[in-house]
């Protein structure tokens, strides 16, 4: 996290959402230069504690809700709610807003922005505005009707509705067609998702992913089962957050994985012993390794005959927290050291 300017980061950023004060002075300092348009997410916690009153939002969108943040907003329908202030409550009249058509509640939310007169630009279905999919192994791009081939190499369903996101947001700043379609062809995924380490010889291969709750634990486990072939998943979950989510995370990898390594993942000022316990009360067929270097040697190790292992949870972070230490560690650095380990026998 942190704040970027000309596609380099220049100063980071503890919280997703900066203060108010903070965010204000970069983006006056970012208006002053007249640089062009001011990008910033904005995180639940951060509307519910009013750190964006008062800032002026132009054009909001969103991605997806899930079962996420709930040790803060205790309900689904809480959490729901908070999002959707940002643009009942923060949004400008006559702004635009880019909404997935798939989210629970988007057609109330939808009713209260036409009457704000804000223009809604929507995604993530057949029927919306703008609809990113693949069809015989070729991906195509829909904006209001018109259909445009896309140069993309391996996409999965959420990354083209992320996609289809970003493409909403550039036709609302008034990007044309032609410019966006040479654009997705130049992109490359962001470190920690659904990224691809390595392979050892047999083709069996580990990807590293970010998905630290149950809606994206099983979008990746579903996105990497090929020919009804389950992945294999190492992971944990977090400590001093959403106790809730740790059973269900157990029953998704208990039901499409085919092997299961839980391991620790920034227990914090947690009993890592019990957040591991939670989960393999709902996931019989799993492996407890508390070290989460030991569990990715071991789960590599085991890998053969082409197999997938998704290591979960930490995507691009290069820390694990546990009680008042702060430890270097990265899942990509140490799969590669022990892939290439298993590559040179």
């Amino acid at each position: 996290m942190g704040f970027y300017g000309n596609q380099k980061k220049i100063e980071n950023s503890i919280l997703t959402t900066p203060e108010y004060e903070i965010l204000y002075q970069k983006a006056f300092t970012h208006t002053k230069k007249n640089i062009g348009e001011f990008v910033f997410e904005v995180s639940s916690h951060s509307i519910s504690k009013k750190r964006i009153n008062h800032f002026p939002i132009n054009i909001a969108a969103i991605t997806n809700i899930s079962k996420d943040h709930l040790d803060f907003h205790k309900t689904v329908l809480n959490y729901r709610n908070t999002k959707f202030k940002l643009f009942t409550q923060h949004l400008k009249d006559r702004g635009v807003a880019i909404l997935n058509d798939n989210i629970s509640g988007i057609v109330i939310l939808k009713k209260k922005l036409i009457q704000k007169k804000i223009r809604i630009i929507t995604y993530g279905t057949r029927k919306s505005n703008v609809h990113c999919f693949k069809k015989n192994n070729k991906f195509y791009l829909k904006i209001f009707n018109k259909i445009f081939v896309l140069k993309l190499f391996d996409y999965n369903k959420f990354e083209l509705d992320n996609l289809s996101c970003a493409v909403g947001c550039c036709i609302s700043i008034g990007i044309k067609n032609k410019e966006i379609i040479n654009s997705i062809a130049k992109i490359n995924k962001p470190r920690g998702r659904l990224q691809e380490i390595g392979k050892l010889k047999d083709g069996s291969k580990v990807i590293v992913d970010y998905a630290h709750t149950p809606d994206a634990l099983k979008n990746i486990l579903f996105a990497t089962k090929i020919n009804k072939i389950k992945p294999n998943l190492l992971f944990g979950c977090g400590g001093n957050r959403d106790k809730s989510k740790r059973k269900t995370m157990g029953l998704i990898a208990n039901k499409f994985a085919a092997k299961v390594y839980v391991t620790d993942d920034n227990p914090r000022n947690e009993n890592p012993f019990k957040i591991r316990q939670s989960i393999l009360s709902k996931c019989s067929k799993a492996v407890e390794i508390p070290d989460r270097s030991a569990a990715i040697q071991k789960a590599i190790n085991e890998l053969n005959n082409g197999e997938i292992l998704i290591i979960a949870g930490k995507g691009h972070e290069e820390k694990q927290i546990i009680k008042n230490k702060i430890v270097n560690f990265n899942d990509a650095k140490i799969a590669r050291f022990y892939l290439n380990r298993r590559n040179k026998l």
